[in-house]
């Protein structure tokens, strides 16, 4: 049995990578955009679509299959951004 990915999901994320990038082409400090999923196939979708976009990402493993996708790419993930890392 194949699983799919919630189109529910696909267009919420959609629509926040497109408010993500028009708040940045108007100068404005976009919303971060924030995924945690253990499900490969809708992580993968989100790092291709992010990529297609051209937006700046990482994704950090946060243990048992968790992924977390995020833009945040300036915030250390170490000390949380407080600099004592």
């Amino acid at each position: 049995m194949g699983m799919r990915i919630n189109p529910e999901w696909q267009d919420k994320v959609r629509s926040e990578i497109d408010e993500y990038l028009g708040k940045r082409a108007s100068g404005y400090a976009p919303k971060h955009i924030d995924e945690t999923s253990s499900f490969l196939v809708c992580t993968q979708w989100l790092v291709c679509l992010l990529s297609k976009k051209g937006i700046a990402f990482k994704v950090v493993q946060l243990g048992a299959g968790v992924k977390r996708v995020t833009t945040d790419v300036e915030t250390c993930l170490k000390c949380n951004g407080t600099g004592k890392c």
